[in-house]
């Protein structure tokens, strides 16, 4: 079974679009980095009827609110000092917006075949946050070839970064972040993955050059 079912942690509100989304989060559900789904229907490809997919996006930022402690309640409070228990005041409605950078979508079947999402995500949609395994799926394609580890996922532990090493010593490779974004380290994972699969390469080679008798 290709898509291990998830976990609602929200609802889609507001205004929409194919590249951007904000939803209401479920209090401490998830973090800033989190991969979640929107399964939504999009027009078919030759325009006389709908089709179902999943919409994969990023959690890029989180905001925190509470709507029943407006910004006069406080100046208030801390103009006279007083304490918010001693207040009517509400402090257990807090409600967490979050804002999703959409990656594409999949069908619902395939999840290894990504496309740009040509349609707005529909308000009131649940938000998932999906199971290891599918994310996995989703990111690497679920081949079963050598992979360099790299690490895991902001926010998903559960979520190994592996990338394949034939893709990595066949091609020119680019490491692109910010200062302080692990550009070193991500590039000496990378060396120090490609010397050990070539190193176990030409061990594999060796041990089948080896005669049964023990000489080469």
């Amino acid at each position: 079974m290709e898509h291990q079912p998830g976990v609602e942690i929200g609802t889609v509100v507001g205004n929409t679009s194919p590249n951007e989304f904000q939803f209401i989060l479920r209090n401490f559900w998830a973090r800033t980095g989190d991969i979640v789904s929107v399964r939504m229907k999009v027009p078919s490809q030759d325009g006389d009827g709908t089709r179902t997919v999943l919409a994969w996006g990023r959690i890029v930022e989180l905001g925190r609110f509470n709507p029943f402690l407006p910004a006069e309640s406080g100046q208030e409070l801390a103009a006279e000092g007083i304490q918010m228990l001693d207040t009517v005041l509400s402090l257990s409605r807090d409600q967490v917006q979050g804002t999703v950078l959409v990656l594409g979508c999949t069908s619902e079947s395939k999840l290894t075949s990504m496309s740009p999402l040509s349609y707005p995500v529909k308000p009131g949609s649940q938000v998932i946050r999906p199971h290891a395994l599918t994310v996995k799926r989703v990111l690497t394609g679920g081949e079963e070839h050598h992979r360099i580890h790299l690490g895991t996922l902001i926010g998903r532990r559960d979520v190994n970064v592996d990338i394949l090493t034939n893709a990595v010593v066949a091609r020119h490779m680019a490491i692109l972040a910010m200062t302080g974004g692990g550009k070193t380290v991500a590039a000496r994972r990378v060396i120090t993955g490609c010397v050990q699969a070539l190193l176990q390469y030409r061990s594999a080679r060796l041990t089948s050059a080896r005669r049964a008798d023990g000489n080469w």
